[in-house]
Parts: structure tokens; C-alpha cells; sequence
């Protein structure tokens, strides 16, 4: 039988990632790692993905966490990625055609894997496995792109670039992670320009939102286009220490 993690134990997780609690044995991998990683890696091998992609996530969490540290925390996020990433590949082997079955938000946590863990190597001047992870983020692009029209189409919804459906969120967010590669020549764009004019409309549109997902979504944009402040105000207000620490550097 395939099944999520209970959703008393989600919103442990929830509060464990938010408050910024990573690492140790109160933290939120060892607490993924204790009660369910036995449970995503049997369901895996009947073809279920969803367990295992909750374990990446909060193996993302963690390693965006340590990489604002010093040499120390990017070294550590370097083992977290390795980590993450071994699981997306056995994930791949066990899924023929993984990113057409995952949902939207899934595919922009592999994205979003993809792209951080390019800016670490990046700034550790590690060349190894960069073909690999911009193959994976491509393809996961594509696909949260193809989510958004089938979404759409599917419910027969219009969206303007403030009013965006759910896929479209995550493909705005999307953007915004290749708008940062590009900028630090990691992964080129041909409309740059555009996008952050996008990404600064939604954002300062929804800038007052209480909503959990919400504010999230916007500290993470207001990041990806270097306005700092906006994004530790906005994860201030919603209470997301998370968001918070990351808004810092």
C-alpha cells in the first residue's frame, strides 16, 4: 500500500523546517530519517514516489540552510546534496519517465535541488557533476511548464502575472531560480529583464499576505532578485524563521 506520511506527522515536519531546525537529533532530517526513510525507500520499490520526495525536501531545506554559513556550512551542504541527489537518482531508475508523474510542486523541489546544488559547487569550484544536475534541472523546467498548461487547460482557468494558478507560481519561482544561475553565468536565459519585472509585480502585489505557502512564495522571489529586506519582512511577518535566516545573507 502507497501512502504520505500522516498529516499529524507533516505538520511536525512543517514546524520543524519553518522554526529552522535542520540538524541534530531534534532536527528535521533526523526526524524524517528515524520514522520514515524505511518507509519511502520500501515504498519506492513499488513504483511510489511521494514519501521519498518529502525525505529530498527536507534534505533541501537543510542544505540551503547550512550553505549560508561559513566553509564549514557549505562544505556540509555539499554532503547534504550528495545525499539528495543520490535519492533523485534512485528515484529516476526505479520511475521510467519520474518528472511526467511527479506533480508540479515536486518537480520544483528537484529544480530547485538542481539549481542550489550548482551554486555550492559553483562557489567551491567544484566542476564535477554540473552536466548532470543542469540535464535535471532542464527537465524538470520543462515539465513544471507542461504542468501549468495542463492545469489550465484542465479547469479552464485565465491567470494574469498577478493572479497566477498554482503551477504558475512555481513556474514564476522557477524563473526566478534561472534568473540567479544566470546571473552568476552558471546557466544562461535569453530574457532576464522580463523576468525580474515579473517577479517584482507578483511580488509586491502579494507582499501583505498571511498565508503560509504565500509568504514563502514571495520571501522566496523578493531573494531571487536580491531585494533581501523585502524578503526578511515578509518571512518576519508570517513567522517563518526559516525564510527568516535565509534572508539574511
Amino acid at each position: 500500500m502507497l501512502k504520505k506520511v500522516s498529516s499529524a506527522m507533516n505538520e511536525e515536519l512543517k514546524q520543524l523546517i519553518d522554526s529552522g531546525k535542520h540538524f541534530g537529533q531534534a532536527g528535521s532530517i533526523d526526524f524524517f530519517q528515524t520514522y520514515f526513510l524505511w518507509e519511502a525507500e520500501k515504498n519506492l520499490k513499488c513504483g511510489g514516489t511521494a514519501i521519498m520526495m518529502q525525505y529530498i525536501n527536507v534534505l533541501y531545506s537543510g542544505m540551503t540552510s547550512a550553505a549560508v554559513g561559513g566553509i564549514f556550512g557549505k562544505i556540509h551542504a555539499i554532503f547534504i546534496a550528495w545525499r539528495a541527489n543520490i535519492r533523485v537518482g534512485d528515484m529516476q531508475r526505479a520511475v521510467p519517465g519520474l518528472y511526467k508523474k511527479l506533480d508540479a510542486g515536486e518537480c520544483h523541489v528537484l529544480m530547485s535541488l538542481a539549481m542550489r546544488s550548482l551554486q555550492i559547487l559553483q562557489r567551491m569550484h567544484i566542476s564535477l557533476f554540473r552536466s548532470g544536475l543542469k540535464h535535471d534541472l532542464e527537465m524538470a523546467y520543462t515539465a513544471i511548464n507542461e504542468k501549468e498548461w495542463l492545469e489550465l487547460s484542465s479547469k479552464g482557468l485565465a491567470q494574469s502575472e498577478i493572479e497566477l494558478c498554482y503551477a504558475g507560481r512555481l513556474r514564476l519561482l522557477a524563473e526566478g531560480l534561472l534568473l540567479e544561475i544566470h546571473r552568476g553565468k552558471i546557466f544562461m536565459i535569453s530574457n532576464p529583464d522580463d523576468v525580474e519585472r515579473r517577479i517584482k509585480l507578483f511580488a509586491d502585489h502579494n507582499r501583505g499576505s498571511t498565508d503560509r505557502e504565500i509568504s514563502q512564495l514571495v520571501a522566496r522571489l523578493y531573494r531571487t532578485i536580491g531585494r533581501i529586506d523585502e524578503a526578511h519582512e515578509v518571512a518576519c511577518r508570517a513567522g517563518n524563521v526559516d525564510q527568516m535566516n535565509k534572508s539574511t545573507v
